[in-house]
């Protein structure tokens, strides 16, 4: 049975996806993998939905909020591989004592491509007492741009994701204020699919999990270079040196996890940051959006990594 996977953009935290297909995890485990590149995140559920796709990596976010629109979309999640925020606060001028409360007084550039990251970021104010509202921030503009502002100035600290954060650090023109992994658990990045498929085809999602707990294992006894040279064929536009900078900061920060189990806590975290944003209204229980009996039963299994 070939199985189309919906992939919604190229992008390093995704990392391990493209070492499973390298590794050749997927077809270790009898799975017929297509990758598609998706219409655009907004597109994704609705044509899993649909039938025009069978699987999907991408955020649990999307999924709560297919929820919040309609009760009964019938959206799952499974297979957690990144397990942390993979974004960072870099400013133009160091800042080796940084608080999130050094926010209020600085121009702050923030991510429009999605809504996580912020949603994430206005939570973790929230919760220390900050009103979100109260910062100088543009929230309207591409990494890139807001890349272009802080090198002449306009702002004096960003948002933003690798490669970015590597460019800019080897450059010298940027400085890490912090990492959002470093506040823990948040289910950012899984599988998600349909109850049906899940139902018509349980050893499909059964062997999806085999095959990145594999990849993750492998991945956690890896340096970066050997990790670079694997997906590099990925991000033809990046330098070696560049994807290897990235690869090692995300190991760094723990952010793939070293099991695919959905962690209610994470999970829970995120929902929390969604509702306090105002991007969802409600949001569904954990057990209504999250299948672990796949990943558990992968857990009991630990089949061994790769060789390659």
């Amino acid at each position: 049975m070939k199985i189309t996977l919906y992939e919604n953009l190229r992008a390093v935290p995704y990392v391990p996806f493209y070492a499973a297909l390298e590794l050749g995890t997927f077809q270790a485990e009898g799975l017929d993998i297509r990758v598609a590149t998706s219409p655009g995140p907004d597109r994704t559920a609705k044509d899993l939905m649909e039938g025009k796709a069978d699987v999907a990596w991408g955020g649990p976010a999307r999924v709560l909020h297919e929820y919040d629109e309609d009760p009964n979309c019938g959206l799952i999640c499974f297979c957690q591989v990144v397990a942390r925020d993979p974004f960072f606060l870099v400013g133009n001028e160091p800042n080796s004592s940084f608080t999130l409360e050094d926010l209020m007084d600085v121009r702050v550039g923030t991510v429009a491509e999605v809504p996580t990251p912020w949603l994430c970021l206005q939570h973790d104010l929230r919760l220390l007492g900050m009103e979100p509202e109260s910062l100088e921030r543009v929230s309207d503009e591409t990494m890139a741009d807001n890349i272009v502002a802080l090198k002449n100035g306009a702002l004096d600290v960003i948002q933003i994701y690798e490669p970015y954060v590597e460019m800019l650090v080897k450059d010298g023109i940027g400085h890490v204020w912090s990492a959002a992994a470093d506040r823990g658990a948040v289910a950012y990045t899984t599988f998600y699919t349909t109850a049906g498929f899940l139902r018509d085809c349980p050893e499909v999602a059964h062997g999806l999990s085999r095959s990145m707990f594999r990849t993750l294992k492998w991945l956690h006894h890896q340096t970066p270079t050997t990790i670079a040279r694997l997906v590099s064929g990925y991000f033809p536009e990046l330098s070696f040196q560049t994807l290897r900078g990235a690869i090692a900061r995300y190991q760094a920060v723990q952010l793939w996890g070293s099991h695919t189990l959905v962690g209610q806590r994470g999970f829970e975290w995120l929902k929390s940051a969604l509702i306090s944003g105002g991007r969802i209204s409600m949001g569904m229980a954990y057990q209504s959006c999250v299948v672990t009996g796949f990943d558990e039963r992968v857990i009991v299994e630990a089949p061994l990594p790769p060789s390659g």
